[in-house]
């Protein structure tokens, strides 16, 4: 025996004299018990220990050997990290009770670790063979369990952390490989190459991303490899889509809408981010992260904490100058797309689900082959709606009905702009396109619908086509210019829009200063570009608000119908009188229909923009003096009243 383990050996012995507690028959099963369990060969302080033939030397030494390995795993931050992300409410009752009662078992196995130095031996032992009954079954091999996260945190990410925990002990030596391998095939089978995850895997996100994360930070602390360079690309990806899919106080996008959600919630993700973002070595995400949470940093004299803040130190020192990672993102195979003005709260998102699946807001079950689509608009850190939002269509008095699924047709995600395009197939060889648009640097976004017939002859008859969308309204109710008016005590409505506003149709949204002095002031508007300016006219449709639903009804009669509806959230704009007209388009010096192309001019302030939709075929036509050839186009005039284009669509690039 080397010199140096005999008197490793001799001090071991002296504190188990102190140790007057174990008996004979007790020190002698701690002897066997480690004899029959320990890998010899591992590991030369416990072999030496055991070769004594003491259990309390044994004992001992093994309690030193725990001591570094926890200090080292940094186990002790761990523990209350382990049920981070966890939200029981996703899950069905038996996967909730198992994967709590499995939480509760893993963290008291950790805590008699955490007190070694003063916990009975046979305590540890049993603690250790309740342990080793969770032995995973599926020899580290990936299936699509029925809840991915339950299995992820059972399968893999604690038979990872005990096994290297325990990693001189035969049973759980082979936890390590089988463990990583699952944690591998989990994140390589499940998020796609963009970081989502399969539509119903949604609500998911979450305690999957704290899974891994909890198991990179194991890895990197025992110096142990997890992830490929790939997969770990994949878990940027992943991360990124989390910080996407939240909203400015912390919550999922999508679930239930609380006024004013509690503490935890937002402390949870903020948690969980701490726990994930250092494995985020992409400087661009660290920087849209300090950007999208910056704001809940405290302020000092109306100034925010430097790096120094102690309230979280973490997010203070995130870099908040440079190149950030694109806000928007969107997949086909999820049905999702997120459209974002920025990064930052203040600003405009819309969230898009096109999924069948109960949505917690609602709790609403969208079947397959439905008009619905689940949205949330979200504006300055109020959300305007969120849910299903109920599309109906009707021709000739007959109710259209899906025939197919929504798809996406067109995706454009640019620095100055984001256009996404769906599409779906209606009964009697009808379609229905629903294309989003959002343009930052004009803080404008257009939702439009197309209805488009079947027929490709000129002279097919027209016939009376009833659009009529409804969006579950939760934000506070809007308002007319001739209804602010009357209540003048609270609003202040600015006298331009007074005398020029009054009857129009447009609908607004009002900003409640912080200053409760200060009276409200109009702070964004929706304008339906489809309808007749004035309120009265109500042979278009009309654009209605409720307490819980914004409608918008078109009608029209013709082969095809395009239904705009622009959100401007510019303030200054706000409060200026807008104006909005029907363009007529020329085709070879004739003017076409409506139902062949669609063309809009609006005007707020000085700023005028014209929109423009191709409905039946893509040719050269002309409006306003302008000539254009592509399917759609975005465009703002300037000074010298140039249009000047923003976003076009050329038919190649709609598939």
């Amino acid at each position: 025996m080397r010199e140096g383990q005999q008197k490793k050996l001799s001090r071991l012995r002296q504190g188990a004299d102190r140790d007057t507690s174990v008996s004979p028959a007790t020190e002698a099963l701690i002897l066997n018990f480690f004899e029959t369990e320990v890998e010899p060969g591992l590991n030369d302080s416990l072999d030496a220990a055991l070769a004594s033939g003491s259990g309390l030397d044994v004992w001992h030494c093994y309690r030193e050997i725990l001591a570094s390995r926890l200090a080292r795993l940094q186990v002790e931050a761990l523990v209350p990290r382990l049920p981070l992300g966890w939200d029981s409410s996703r899950l069905c009752a038996r996967e909730a009770e198992l994967v709590s009662d499995f939480v509760a078992f893993c963290q008291h196995a950790l805590s008699v670790n955490l007190r070694h130095a003063d916990v009975d031996p046979l305590d540890w032992i049993q603690t250790y063979v309740s342990l080793k009954s969770f032995l995973p079954t599926n020899q580290g091999r990936f299936r699509t369990p029925e809840n991915p996260s339950a299995a992820l945190f059972l399968e893999g990410e604690m038979p990872f952390l005990f096994g290297l925990l325990y990693s001189e002990f035969r049973a759980f030596r082979p936890w390590v490989a089988r463990g990583r391998s699952y944690i591998r095939e989990s994140l390589d089978f499940l998020p796609d190459s963009q970081g989502f995850l399969p539509g119903p895997l949604y609500s998911l996100a979450r305690p999957l991303l704290a899974s891994w994360a909890r198991a990179l930070g194991v890895a990197q602390a025992a110096g142990v490899p997890l992830l490929t360079s790939g997969l770990k690309k994949k878990y940027e990806w992943v991360l990124l889509q989390v910080m996407r899919w939240s909203r400015v106080n912390g919550q999922e996008v999508f679930s239930p809408c609380i006024a004013s959600p509690t503490p935890r919630e937002t402390t949870n993700f903020l948690a969980l981010l701490e726990l994930a973002l250092p494995y985020d070595r992409d400087v661009h995400d660290q920087t849209a992260a300090s950007h999208a949470l910056t704001h809940l940093l405290p302020k000092s004299r109306g100034r925010r904490r430097n790096a120094d803040s102690t309230d979280f130190p973490w997010l203070a020192a995130l870099p908040c100058d440079g190149v950030v990672t694109m806000p928007g993102s969107c997949s086909d195979d999820s049905g999702l797309a997120a459209i974002r003005s920025g990064w930052r709260p203040k600003g405009t998102s819309l969230f898009l689900r096109t999924e069948s699946e109960t949505q917690p807001a609602s709790g609403k079950q969208i079947p397959r082959n439905s008009l619905a689509m689940t949205m949330e608009l979200t504006h300055n850190e109020v959300i305007l709606w969120t849910g299903v939002c109920e599309t109906s269509v009707r021709v000739a008095g007959r109710k259209l009905s899906p025939q197919s699924d929504w798809t996406l047709l067109c995706e454009e995600i640019e620095d100055k702009s984001t256009y996404l395009e769906w599409g779906l197939d209606l009964s009697d060889a009808w379609r229905l396109e629903r294309s989003c648009l959002i343009v930052p640097d004009e803080q404008i976004l257009l939702l439009t619908d197309v209805i488009l017939s079947s027929a490709s002859d000129s002279d097919a008859p027209a016939v009376p086509i009833v659009s009529e969308i409804h969006f579950p309204w939760t934000a506070a109710p809007l308002r007319r210019a001739n209804e602010v008016a009357l209540d003048a005590s609270l609003i202040e409505l600015p006298e331009e829009l007074r005398t020029m506003s009054r009857g129009a149709r447009e609908l607004f949204l009002f900003h409640t200063p912080n200053d409760r002095k200060r009276k409200i002031l109009p702070s964004a508007r929706f304008v339906p570009l489809g309808l007749s300016e004035w309120f009265e006219d109500k042979s278009g449709g009309e654009l209605t608000a409720g307490e819980d639903k914004l409608t918008l009804k078109t009608k029209s009669v013709g082969r095809n119908l395009c239904v705009p509806l622009l959100f401007d959230w510019d303030e200054n704009r706000a409060k200026r009188a807008c104006t909005w007209q029907r363009l007529t388009v020329g085709e070879k010096l004739t003017s076409v229909e409506p139902d062949i192309a669609s063309a809009f001019r609006y005007q707020a302030g000085r700023d005028q923009y014209v929109f423009y939709r191709s409905l039946a075929g893509v040719t050269n036509r002309s409006f306003l003096g302008h000539h254009s050839g592509c399917e759609l186009l975005f465009a703002k005039f300037d000074r010298e009243e140039n249009v000047v284009p923003l976003v076009t669509i050329d038919p190649g690039e709609n598939s």
